[in-house]
C-alpha cells in the first residue's frame, strides 16, 4: 500500500470508528496529531471519539476527501465534513491535512481548519469536556 493508499484508509476508519481508532491502527506510537487553537490533541483522541459519539445524531461526522497529493513521504488532503449534533446543529467544516509518514505508518497529522467554526459549533462542548 502507498503512502496516498494508508491516508485514504485512515480516513476511512475515522469515518467508521473515529479518530482514536484511526491513530491506533495507522499512527506511529510516537503519533504527533497537531490542530490550530488545540495544538498537539494525539492525548486527547479518546475524548474527542467519545464527544462525537456522545453529541452528535448516529451518523456521527463524515469527513469526504475531495482532493489528495502526494509526494514521498508526505500526503496532503482537501477534505470536508458533514455532521449535525442532537441539538440539530450542523457542523460542516473544511480542512487541509498535512500527513507525513514513516516506514507506512502517520507519524504527523496536522489539520487546519475553520477554526471559527469549531468555536461556534462546537466550543461550547469542548469547554465542557476539558
Amino acid at each position: 500500500m502507498n503512502n496516498s493508499q494508508i491516508v485514504q484508509h485512515f480516513f476511512t476508519v475515522m469515518n467508521e470508528a473515529g479518530p482514536a481508532e484511526a491513530a491506533s491502527r495507522f499512527g506511529t506510537a510516537d503519533l504527533i496529531w497537531w490542530t490550530p487553537g488545540g495544538g498537539e490533541i494525539q492525548n486527547h483522541l479518546d475524548g474527542l471519539t467519545r464527544l462525537i459519539e456522545t453529541h452528535f445524531d448516529e451518523r456521527g461526522i463524515t469527513l469526504t476527501i475531495e482532493g489528495i497529493t502526494a509526494e514521498g513521504e508526505r500526503v496532503a488532503v482537501e477534505a470536508r465534513s458533514e455532521g449535525r449534533l442532537r441539538t440539530g446543529a450542523r457542523y460542516a467544516n473544511r480542512y487541509h491535512w498535512l500527513f507525513i509518514l514513516r516506514d507506512g505508518k502517520i507519524a504527523v497529522a496536522r489539520e487546519y481548519n475553520d477554526t471559527a467554526h469549531v468555536k461556534e459549533v462546537l466550543g461550547p462542548l469542548l469547554a465542557g469536556a476539558a
